[in-house]
């Protein structure tokens, strides 16, 4: 669509500057090397760009290609020593993805914004490299808010637990950064209950002027402010316009612990790896191709956490996915244009005589017709056809089909690349998956390139004793000289409700010992150097005490 111009001051730029200094950049003492991630079109640009080169920082600026790539991102982060890296969930995914990556990225803290980040999503980052535990911040504003407007800082696994015992699915937006003030409230602009759900408005500095040019969306987005002379608004905001505050069209509520939950979009615009995006922009474009009578655009979410856009149309004649591409390329970015493409007789409607969005089926398949379908002719294309139906979820692809004509996007494109290289012994980069786009292109190429052997970690010979890294050398040194047999043990309690069968727990953990081989390591003195021992078997005992309610508690604490 049009792109909005958003009328941002200076001074709000150096307020969020000074909100990220209060929040994320006065833990670290010393100047830190800082990798901007993002496309300069893009509002996080501003605080990457802004907040290292005036806090005294490096910038080090990252190219797409590697930024798409979690091989080639934590090379990068190692190579440049990154302290600091902003981007989207998208790239702890990409991260995530990364095999036959032994070493962590070395990263410090990572501020993750632009939609909402899955507890699982972090969950499986802080678990994939063993020890590594970065800090994390998860930062939530609109651009007219001047990028940011909260922050929620897991400050390591059991900050995490938390959520999770909690049930959570996405992770806390946080609370207002420095002299803002977020207000939600219901359909009548009244102020609702912690736990109630309703919209969620930013005030205080950092309201943009409004849009360039567009004066009815600016009086329907920015409105006065009548809760200015609350309590919670700054006494003196730093620019003209915080008498205003934004409607920002989210859905949110408030937590008990005074942290925000945000719960989705009010009305039809989604976020789609990064991307805001009106549904209804892409449906109104639906109904300019020929033969369109009807057109309902959803995002729909995959087995994987995915989200893709899914058109459902009605149209006086059958329709192929690829025409329906090629007629929309011209008026749309590739990002708005449906991955799925369901053709329906007619739409299912409420009683009230509405489209029943929530009634449309799922989009099992694409849309058919196009290509002809062309079946794998020899052993390496039916391999690349099977890879291509794990990562993409369809029961079968063609030689001749276009991975981005049947769902592929960059990240899937990621986890294709891994897949080749660990299951064909073949690597291919980022860049070919773009320029060869079918099976058929991919298996020549892969002839061409021969083999590169995926290897894993080979289990090192049995030994007496194995010598140690210097980080536990360190910590072994630590611990005697002074003292701290247990400053870096990281307890936890776990509260079970009900009847315990104490003798299977025991023996779960005895299994799990029995597994490992770091739950039956050892680090002693040897000739007086350090080195750990690998014991075949340990005594394991799950210690038992019998207590009152009221003395369960004292147990706990202590």
């Amino acid at each position: 669509g049009q792109p909005k111009g958003v009328m941002i001051e200076q001074g709000s730029v150096g307020n969020l500057v000074d909100a990220l200094y209060e929040r994320v950049y006065s833990r670290y003492d010393q100047p830190l090397h800082i990798a901007w991630l993002s496309a300069f079109v893009f509002d996080a640009s501003v605080k990457q760009i802004f907040a290292s080169l005036l806090l005294g920082h490096t910038l080090h600026v990252v190219s797409r290609d590697v930024s798409l790539s979690g091989e080639h991102l934590i090379a990068y982060y190692r190579t440049h020593r990154i302290d600091l890296s902003d981007g989207t969930p998208a790239h702890l995914h990409i991260l995530n993805e990364s095999v036959n990556v032994t070493e962590a990225p070395d990263v410090k803290h990572y501020l993750i914004g632009g939609e909402a980040l899955s507890v699982q999503l972090v969950q499986g980052f802080l678990h994939k490299w063993s020890g590594y535990r970065p800090v994390i911040t998860n930062v939530y504003g609109p651009t007219e808010a001047t990028v940011d407007a909260t922050a929620y800082t897991i400050e390591d696994v059991e900050s995490l637990n938390v959520l999770l015992e909690k049930g959570e699915h996405t992770v806390s937006i946080g609370t207002p950064i420095a002299n803002k003030a977020v207000y939600i409230l219901n359909t009548r602009q009244q102020l609702v209950p912690i736990g109630i759900a309703g919209e969620l408005y930013i005030g205080g500095a950092g309201i943009a002027r409004g849009y360039l040019n567009l004066p009815e969306l600016t009086a329907e987005k920015f409105i006065p402010n009548p809760f200015a002379s609350a309590p919670l608004e700054v006494e003196q905001a730093p620019n003209a316009h915080s008498n205003l505050m934004y409607r920002t069209g989210d859905l949110a509520r408030w937590l008990p612990d005074g942290s925000i939950e945000y719960l989705g979009r009010i009305d039809h615009q989604v976020k789609i790896r990064g991307y805001r995006i009106e549904l209804g922009e892409v449906e109104a474009q639906l109904l300019t191709v020929d033969g369109i009578q009807k057109a309902v655009v959803t995002a729909w979410e995959n087995e994987d956490g995915h989200k893709d856009l899914c058109a459902y149309i009605v149209a006086s004649e059958s329709l192929s996915l690829p025409e329906l591409r090629n007629a929309l390329q011209p008026k749309l970015p590739d990002y708005m244009i449906p991955t799925y493409v369901v053709q329906l007789d007619r739409f299912p409607l409420t009683p009230n005589g509405k489209i029943d969005r929530k009634a449309l089926p799922a989009p099992e398949a694409r849309l058919e017709g196009g290509l002809e379908y062309v079946a794998p002719r020899t052993p390496l294309e039916a391999k690349l056809a099977q890879i291509w139906q794990e990562v993409l979820k369809l029961s079968s692809v063609g030689v001749t089909d276009s991975f981005f004509d049947v769902g592929g996007h960059s990240l899937r494109a990621t986890t294709l690349v891994a897949k080749i290289h660990q299951e064909l012994d073949s690597r291919i980069t980022l860049r070919e998956v773009f320029q060869h786009f079918t099976i058929e292109q991919q298996a020549q190429l892969i002839a061409t390139h021969g083999t590169d052997t995926y290897t894993v970690i080979p289990a090192a010979t049995k030994q007496s004793y194995y010598p140690v890294s210097s980080a536990q050398k360190r910590l072994y040194i630590l611990s005697h000289l002074e003292g701290g047999d247990l400053s870096y043990n990281m307890p936890g309690v776990l509260t079970v409700e009900g009847p315990l069968q104490a003798d299977r727990l025991e023996e779960a953990f005895r299994q799990l010992v029995a597994r490992h081989e770091t739950l039956r390591t050892s680090f002693e003195m040897v000739d007086g150097e350090v080195v750990q021992r690998v014991y075949d078997q340990v005594e394991f005992v799950v210690e038992r005490l019998q207590a009152s309610e009221s003395e369960a508690e004292v147990y706990i604490e202590s």
